[in-house]
């Protein structure tokens, strides 16, 4: 068996493991802490996760583009305006003075300075659908995360073993590849980002003996067991590896079986790292949080944010942060993840504010477009792919709407171009489910589906360029990659 093969098959095995009612983006950060073993469940548990059981370089790039979506490939420095003082109303209609709203220590930081806003200028809509010129495709290596100067970035295993490694690649899309990172003994990479600074990135480990599996089913070697985490940084010539932090994670903040403890949510973007991390023995909050934002590459700590739940979903993008707060709302030890209250603040002189309740995901940036931050999140509707757009200067979210037929909730969104895109679901006349990538630019009356990228199983930005990535994206498959990157001109230049 090859050892991509091999890699698929130690992560469909990782992935049958039940963790409750968690989104792919958590299922699979869950898969990549280290010395799991397969749950023997039955044919119709796995038929049922078979959707999540890509390839591990898939997975890989989920998980970063999960980062990128929460701003670690968002470039250039915000116009530091407020965001509103009073939260719009939720797509659900919630009371938002139900919301708790976080506190906060900062310290003013002049590593992120505004940078000049500028008007868009809106293209015209498309009548159809968006169709993409194969040639303005380029095609790159499984697992890439990020593309700079030519560069790209990926995040592989290699071997049987399935040790993690990050490596650059250059030119983009050919095979001179040099390993920066290379772990083995039980260490993992849970999540990864790249800054100017180099990719910062977290680390995983168990220091506790595993128990023995012997005659149990299902079973964990590492079931409910602390884990252990490092954030690092390493230099982009790979030469240097310093650590930022380090910790240890023991509670349990996503339900299921054998579901065990998650490392810090972590984002990264320009000169700033934010991670968030427990904040023990708050009365009335067990997953209580704190959101630390730390300066690249010196890893000086600019500033503290309180939450009084787990962070889901972290954003950051000069001095601009947006987190989804998840509260136990249920009264037991467990939260859900895939749905949580979105918090965003434009600067460190400001604390965060709630901007809607019940979301599901969220992104920030510019796109590498001059022009105000924009962040755009999505509703959890089961039943509607909509999603809503603002930017931090304090103006009423846009509401978005995705191609006629599509369904929800919208996923893994990104700010690319001057634009938005997301993932959303269709059904053919047939019944069949498939994804299908929506675009939205400012002034058009909705999204516009891109059914020429076929049916993706990972979609992400970096500067100006939008990484797909999946075994169904026959324009990808045109050029030899599962894997490939279109300029944002492709999507809204001409249109």
């Amino acid at each position: 068996m090859s050892d991509q093969r091999s890699d698929d098959a130690i992560r469909d095995a990782l992935l049958t493991d039940d963790p409750g009612n968690v989104p792919v983006r958590l299922k699979a950060r869950m898969a990549m802490i280290p010395e799991e073993t397969a749950r023997q469940a039955s044919s119709g548990w796995r038929a049922r996760l078979a959707t999540f059981a890509v390839p591990a370089a898939v997975l890989s790039a989920v998980a970063v583009i999960v980062l990128v979506f929460g701003g670690i490939a968002l470039r250039g420095q915000l116009t530091a305006t407020a965001v509103p003082s009073v939260a719009p109303a939720s797509p659900q209609g919630s009371a938002q003075a139900s919301v708790p709203s976080p506190t906060q220590s900062a310290t003013t930081s002049t590593d992120a300075s505004p940078r000049p806003s500028a008007s868009t200028t809106a293209t015209s809509a498309p009548t159809g659908p968006i169709t993409i010129d194969t040639k303005l495709v380029t095609g790159l290596q499984p697992g890439t995360f990020a593309v700079k100067d030519n560069v790209a970035y990926q995040f592989n295993r290699i071997g049987v073993s399935g040790w993690p490694t990050l490596s650059l690649n250059s030119p983009a899309g050919s095979n001179t590849v040099t390993n920066m990172v290379e772990l083995k003994n039980g260490h993992d990479i849970a999540s990864y980002a790249l800054t100017d600074a180099g990719i910062v990135w977290v680390e995983t480990w168990y220091t506790q003996k595993p128990v023995d599996c012997a005659g149990r089913t299902p079973c964990s070697p590492h079931e409910y067991q602390p884990v252990s985490w490092a954030l690092n940084l390493t230099a982009l010539d790979g030469k240097t590896t310093t650590r930022l932090d380090t910790g240890v994670v023991s509670r349990t903040s996503v339900g299921g079986e054998l579901a065990g403890p998650l490392p810090p949510e972590m984002a990264a973007q320009g000169g700033r790292v934010a991670y968030a991390v427990p904040r023990p023995n708050v009365q009335g909050s067990p997953e209580a949080s704190q959101i630390l934002v730390r300066s690249l590459p010196d890893g000086s700590l600019v500033r503290k944010v309180d939450t009084d739940g787990y962070v889901a979903q972290l954003s950051v993008f000069g001095q601009a942060i947006a987190f989804r707060d998840a509260l136990n709302v249920a009264g037991d030890k467990y939260v859900d993840p895939g749905d949580a209250t979105l918090y965003a603040t434009a600067s460190d002189a400001q604390e965060p504010t709630a901007l809607a309740t019940h979301v599901a995901g969220v992104a920030m940036g510019d796109g590498g477009v001059v022009g105000p931050v924009r962040i755009a999140w999505a509703p959890v509707d089961q039943n509607s792919a909509t999603i809503d757009v603002a930017d931090l200067s304090g103006a009423t979210p846009t509401v978005v709407r995705a191609t006629a037929g599509t369904s929800g909730p919208a996923s893994q969104l990104a700010v690319v171009g001057d634009g938005v895109v997301w993932i959303a679901q269709t059904q053919d006349s047939a019944g069949a489910w498939s994804s299908v990538v929506n675009a939205w630019h400012a002034g058009w009356a909705g999204g516009r589906s891109i059914p020429s990228l076929g049916s993706p199983d990972s979609i992400g930005a970096s500067a100006d360029a939008l990484l797909v990535g999946g075994d169904q994206v026959p324009v990808l498959k045109t050029v030899g990659a599962v894997m490939g990157s279109v300029p944002a001109s492709a999507l809204f230049g001409g249109q």
